[in-house]
């Protein structure tokens, strides 16, 4: 097989026998085989309650051991793979403590996949908690100008630099951060400290539980040729 590459092959059979040996015949005289390419990749194990979870109810913290797992096959089986996860009912985490949950891989439409997971099973514990699930999201400051000639921005100090709001938990995933309007710094000579509203989010089905407002800082540095 020295040089192939990956496909499909027929190749004839070659037969080495002794000097005092006669070769009468091969069965078969041809093989056909294919070659795949082989390889591994590490994706994280994600969370999904069978049946899903009631309005009311929300996972406040999951603990997953271990959080990552390596799976190995052909690159077309392992490159379909979308993530990995597990299914606890509502009735496992009612019951608290630890749950050994299998892994399953997830691939798009859900085909069945020949690969190997360097682990099948994974332990869980989470908490379950009732009211609206809460996430800190960090702030960005939006800034536009620049500072006199003579001067660079050093840092922008931001406190907090994150605020907790609350919503569904798919809505949450989806957000990442949380802005304030445009502050202009244009000619500015020394450090700056202003108190900024948050835009409100655009999703109206979350909202900023803290402070509305926070305390940015601009510090300036020399600027030398």
């Amino acid at each position: 097989l020295s040089g192939l590459d990956v496909g499909k092959y027929r190749l004839a059979v070659r037969v080495t026998v002794p000097r005092d040996v006669k070769l009468l015949d091969i069965e078969p005289e041809q093989v056909e085989f294919e070659l795949v390419k082989y390889i591994e990749r590490s994706l994280p194990v994600t969370v999904k309650v069978k049946d899903g979870l009631p309005s009311d109810l929300f996972l406040e913290s999951v603990h997953l051991d271990p959080r990552e797992i390596t799976i190995r096959g052909r690159e077309s089986m392992v490159s379909m793979v979308k993530f990995l996860r597990v299914d606890p009912t509502l009735e496992q985490l009612e019951t608290g403590g630890e749950l050994i949950l299998p892994v399953k891989a997830i691939s798009e439409g859900d085909k069945p996949l020949e690969i190997d997971l360097e682990t099948e099973k994974v332990t869980m514990s989470a908490i379950l908690a009732k009211g609206t699930p809460k996430k800190l999201i960090p702030v960005k400051v939006k800034l536009i100008g620049s500072p006199q000639e003579d001067f660079l921005v050093d840092t922008v100090i931001v406190e907090p630099a994150k605020v907790e709001v609350e919503g569904p938990s798919n809505t949450l995933k989806t957000i990442s951060e949380v802005v304030t309007p445009l502050y202009d710094i244009s000619e500015i000579s020394s450090d700056q400290q202003v108190l900024l509203p948050l835009e409100p989010l655009k999703d109206e089905s979350v909202r900023i539980i803290s402070d509305p407002s926070i305390m940015v800082k601009v510090k300036l540095k020399p600027f030398t040729v």
